[in-house]
């Protein structure tokens, strides 16, 4: 292993020095961000037997970037860590490699880019980098992006394989006794997808459509595909305007059963001197459990996008729809966002959840609503290259928070948390992002 990352660091300086010998434009930068947190109702609502968490994360980013002619490439490093996790005077290697991706020009409006790289998309709901989680996300894709008059289309597939593989294609998504040892959990076998947006004057425009590939469970040959469609139609004039988004998702789930589920998400926004206000809905739909009988699946997966800055700082439905037991979700929220000055920034938001069907507790219906929460944000610029951000949250869960909580948490599987006991969350993160040489 530490040989690997040796060979990793040599290659990368040699990869700069050979691009700023050609009179290439090399530009190094780097990333230090540690995170403070106390956790006293993050993800669940606490209880009787639990104390308070403190800990510290940190994310420690190199990357290596260069422009020539018309080749764009890049090589980023990335260390993720818990202040404490490792053993004094033991040597634990972490670096990996975050991207490591290159454009290439085919003509002015056409370009390829292939390697690991990140996927971010319209609002991030569908496809994001997530980066507020420190690992973060990249993926391993061919891309081609073309722009011409207005038009931006982007056009992407992914094929994974377990290995390095003679025959045959094994890729389970499901960790099992019976897989092979290097499975690959949670993670899709295909993946392709199209993005087209366009401006028509106040309106602006973006489609998706993506498919997703996951190997049938204990069967290599069979692949099962689920598809997700939609659009978002934006509408601005003079700070006031109007975002109408919508996915609607078929095909199969990995055990073969029929997709039928959809996502909405209405929205207005305003904004009036140094303020920006948003409210709006999310629809996310779900399985009746108590309804037996149902032969497809209902519940709308999120698939690939960020789920922090949507439906509250304090992730409790950042994977659904495990986190609602497939009983879908919806949020009512309002936002705001205040610039202070120049170099501070506040925002607060507010969440109303419910599930979006019934679920039930000893064979009876329980109440649909979930809680409230309020998030509220600080962020001061330093520098142009530096920024603290503070955050505190705060949740008042019900009995079907706690239900649905139940098996959420590894620590504590079958404890939801007590209703009658506010979650808090408070953090404070610094980000250093210095250029560290740009030139030729």
């Amino acid at each position: 292993m530490k040989n690997k990352l040796l060979s990793g660091f040599f290659f990368s300086l040699f990869f700069a020095l050979v691009f700023y010998q050609a009179d290439a434009q090399l530009t190094i930068t780097g990333e230090i961000r540690p995170r403070f947190e106390f956790r006293n109702g993050y993800k669940r609502l606490p209880d009787s037997s639990t104390t308070p968490a403190y800990l510290t994360t940190q994310r420690t980013r190199l990357g290596f970037g260069y422009k020539i002619e018309k080749i764009n490439a890049k090589i980023a490093f990335q260390d993720i860590r818990t202040w404490g996790d490792e053993k004094l005077k033991e040597d634990v290697p972490s670096v990996s490699i975050y991207e490591a991706w290159a454009e290439v020009t085919v003509c002015d409006s056409l370009w390829v880019k292939t390697g690991r790289q990140e996927l971010v998309y319209d609002n991030e709901r569908i496809l994001s980098n997530n980066n507020w989680q420190q690992r973060a996300v990249t993926h391993d894709a061919l891309l081609l992006k073309y722009r011409n008059k207005g038009w931006k289309i982007d056009l992407a597939c992914a094929f994974n394989q377990s290995g390095d593989s003679l025959f045959w294609t094994n890729y389970p998504d499901v960790q099992g006794k019976n897989d092979v040892e290097n499975t690959i959990k949670n993670n899709y076998k295909l993946l392709s997808f199209l993005f087209i947006n366009k401006k028509f004057n106040d309106f602006n425009l973006s489609m998706v459509a993506l498919t997703d590939g996951f190997q049938k469970r204990n069967d290599k040959d069979i692949m099962y595909n689920r598809n997700t469609a939609g659009a978002t139609l934006k509408y601005n004039i003079s700070g006031i305007g109007l975002t109408l988004r919508g996915y609607y998702q078929g095909g199969k789930d990995t055990a073969g059963t029929e997709i039928s589920a959809y996502y909405l998400n209405p929205e207005i926004f305003w904004g009036y001197k140094k303020a920006m206000f948003n409210i709006g809905m999310e629809y996310v739909s779900g399985n009746d459990t108590i309804d037996k009988s149902q032969d497809q699946v209902k519940y709308f997966s999120l698939l690939y996008g960020t789920g922090h800055q949507f439906m509250g700082h304090m992730d409790y439905f950042t994977d659904i729809p495990k986190d609602t037991k497939k009983a879908g979700l919806i949020d009512y929220y309002l936002k705001t966002n205040y610039r202070l000055n120049e170099k501070t920034t506040l925002k607060a938001d507010y969440h109303y959840f419910m599930l979006t069907t019934d679920i039930t507790k000893t064979g009876e219906k329980t109440d649909k609503v979930l809680g409230h929460e309020i998030d509220i944000n600080c962020k001061y610029d330093i520098t142009k290259d530096a920024s603290v951000l503070f955050g505190y949250s705060l949740l008042l869960g019900t009995k079907s928070n706690v239900l649905v909580r139940k098996g959420a948490i590894k620590e504590l599987p079958n404890n939801g948390g007590d209703e009658d006991m506010p979650g808090h969350w408070a953090f404070a993160m610094l980000t250093i992002k210095p250029v560290l040489f740009s030139g030729k």
